[in-house]
């Protein structure tokens, strides 16, 4: 709550004595934003973090050797061998030395 006060008093309010929002006169933007404007940047970015994380989460998948199937594979830091065990992790894959 703290932070969409902090957004709405820099970026949207005019100030009487500034006659311009901080942030434009600090030179940050030099336009004045409306609240439909920051809505749609807030879900632009969580849509984007999303996609990022989808992104993280599928680079660290192993691949089944004998069916093809995806399984979840080992997360960053933890060191698990796979030598002899079916899994084979294609080379675009290998994170950390895994």
């Amino acid at each position: 709550m703290v932070a969409l006060y902090a957004v709405w008093y820099n970026f949207v309010r005019i100030h009487k004595t500034l006659r311009v929002t901080p942030a434009m006169q600090a030179g940050v933007t030099d336009r004045l934003f409306s609240y439909e404007e920051l809505v749609g940047i807030v879900d632009e970015w969580e849509a984007n973090e999303k996609a990022e994380q989808m992104a993280r989460n599928l680079s660290y998948a192993v691949f089944w050797s004998g069916t093809g199937g995806v399984r979840s594979g080992n997360s960053v830091g933890q060191k698990k061998s796979l030598s002899g065990s079916g899994f084979q992790v294609y080379p675009h894959q290998k994170r950390n030395g895994n």
